[in-house]
């Protein structure tokens, strides 16, 4: 089962694009901290991209900004692209469900 729940913060202004085939798409990063701390006492963060589409990306452009709390859940894409005849493999997580987490909750580090 390729299934991934993810809670942290939009890194990026939302904007909707639309693809060459009429398709409403946003893409982002989210900023998820993890649940451990560093040698420092520090909580490390991941950076992990994300893509919405249809009426989810409408939706997500609408009620979302940059920095806000999120929660998605989603399935992970292999996105390969070829760069001076080496392969590139790029992980993206394709949004299912979105959960807004609306307020000013500050992650502490």
């Amino acid at each position: 089962m390729n299934k991934v729940h993810l809670t942290g913060r939009v890194t990026r202004e939302v904007i909707l694009k639309t693809t060459s085939k009429g398709q409403k798409m946003t893409m982002n990063t989210i900023c998820v901290q993890r649940p451990f701390k560093d040698v420092d006492g520090k909580y490390g963060v991941d950076y992990i991209d994300f893509s919405l589409f249809d009426g989810k990306a409408e939706s997500f452009v609408e009620y979302v900004k940059k920095g806000d709390f999120i929660e998605i859940t989603g399935r992970l894409h292999q996105n390969p692209k070829e760069k001076e005849g080496i392969k590139i493999y790029n992980l993206e997580l394709i949004v299912e469900n979105i959960g807004y987490c609306f307020g000013s909750q500050k992650v502490v580090n």
